[in-house]
């Protein structure tokens, strides 16, 4: 994380720093990619102290269930906090390539590893529905922020009844997004998105919990 806390030291107007993986697979495409159009993945990624004050300021809050919480909030510092006033800019996060992470064994051909492989697939279908809403949210409606919907459910469903023929190529592509927005239609408690947010750990003004929520 010092590497990360340089990086916003040498780019003081930067919103965020992220580091690059470096294990599995596609890892070498991923950094290049991200090197290439910016991005966080994955949650080895720091928030600019300026930025966290004006999402708390804001009110923002990742919806509740939320799979993938680091390409959303890597979407919202790149609109600057404000998608309606600012057009996207991959350069307000620093991507450190000489920060990185490695999962030891991932790569092992093993009972676990096959079955969290097959969790990750079925997690990530109800990413790529994520990204859809998030996106329709922010680059197509420009839309405030703290206007986010309060849970995944909220967020997931309302683009599927309004862009049906989106989610059915979606479907079509993808079958397993069928899956995740069956199952997103189940019942389940979602009261928890009506608690306030909670320092976790640290002092005030270094964490991104409180804004996570």
């Amino acid at each position: 994380m010092s590497q990360l806390a340089a990086s916003l030291a040498q780019a003081p107007e930067a919103c965020g720093a992220t580091g690059v993986p470096s294990s599995g697979r596609s890892a070498p495409a991923l950094r290049a990619e991200m090197l290439r159009i910016g991005g966080f993945h994955g949650n080895m990624h720091a928030i600019a102290a300026h930025a966290m004050a004006q999402l708390r300021a804001i009110g923002f809050r990742l919806p509740l269930g939320l799979y993938r919480t680091d390409s959303l909030i890597g979407a919202v510092l790149m609109f600057g906090l404000d998608p309606a006033a600012h057009g996207w800019e991959p350069r307000r996060i620093v991507v450190n390539p000489e920060a990185t992470w490695d999962v030891p064994g991932l790569a092992d051909l093993t009972i676990k590893n096959i079955t969290g492989q097959f969790k990750r697939r079925f997690r990530q279908a109800q990413g790529d529905l994520e990204n859809r809403a998030a996106r329709e949210h922010l680059a197509v409606r420009s839309l405030p922020i703290h206007l986010m919907p309060k849970t995944v459910r909220e967020l997931v469903l309302s683009w599927i009844e309004t862009h049906p023929d989106q989610a059915r190529q979606l479907y079509m592509q993808n079958p397993l997004c069928l899956h995740a927005a069956r199952k997103m239609r189940a019942p389940q408690d979602w009261s928890a998105a009506e608690h306030a947010p909670e320092l976790l750990y640290g002092a005030e003004g270094t964490t991104k919990a409180a804004a996570a929520g």
